[in-house]
């Protein structure tokens, strides 16, 4: 699932859609749902075959002896009275429990989904900001060490802005490493 949560994730940055079309692809494709679609289609089909009668049982014995023995007996087995009805009942229950398993299912991956797609959006936001952070930063310095050898500043203030560049390019290296965590825990 997380492989699918993945491959999703970076189609659906791809085209810039938005985690609801993210979601919706889940919910159309993932297999666990796929195979719950195909159990409730089942149930379904169970509810229409309880409704019939069922083939009677025809049996011809021919054997040798006495007439007590059932020789040249035709059998048929039929229902007890109520047994359709309780049939048809239990087929419904089966349905709606197949319809039970679909919706706890689908709430389950469209959670955990949704989850897996915040951790990589965050990531992702806060990595993009980080690397126009670090971008902001060595224009600061640039202009800080211009700034000093001109003298308009002190060496402590020159010194502020480079500490802080390197505090920049810290946040952008652990926001890559987040996102690539949240990559493989997505994967």
């Amino acid at each position: 699932m997380a492989s699918f949560v993945l491959l999703s994730f970076q189609a659906a940055c791809a085209e810039e859609s938005f985690g609801v079309d993210f979601l919706k692809k889940v919910l159309h494709s993932h297999p666990i749902l796929v195979q719950s679609h195909k159990n409730v289609r089942a149930a379904e089909l169970s509810v229409e075959a309880s409704r019939l009668q069922p083939n009677p049982t025809l049996t011809l014995a021919a054997t040798a002896g006495d007439a007590g023995e059932s020789s040249n007996a035709i059998t048929q087995n039929f229902e007890i009275s109520g047994q359709p009805h309780l049939r048809w009942r239990v087929a419904q229950a089966n349905e709606q429990s197949a319809l039970g398993r679909l919706e706890a299912s689908r709430r389950s991956l469209l959670a955990s989904a949704y989850r897996a797609w915040l951790d990589l959006w965050v990531g992702y936001q806060l990595t993009q900001l980080a690397e126009l952070r670090q971008t902001l930063m060595l224009e600061t310095v640039r202009a800080a060490k211009r700034r000093y050898e001109v003298g308009e500043i002190a060496e402590n203030e020159a010194l502020r802005v480079e500490l802080a560049s390197a505090q920049a390019q810290s946040s952008l290296v652990k926001q890559r490493a987040g996102l690539r965590s949240a990559r493989s825990y997505s994967a």
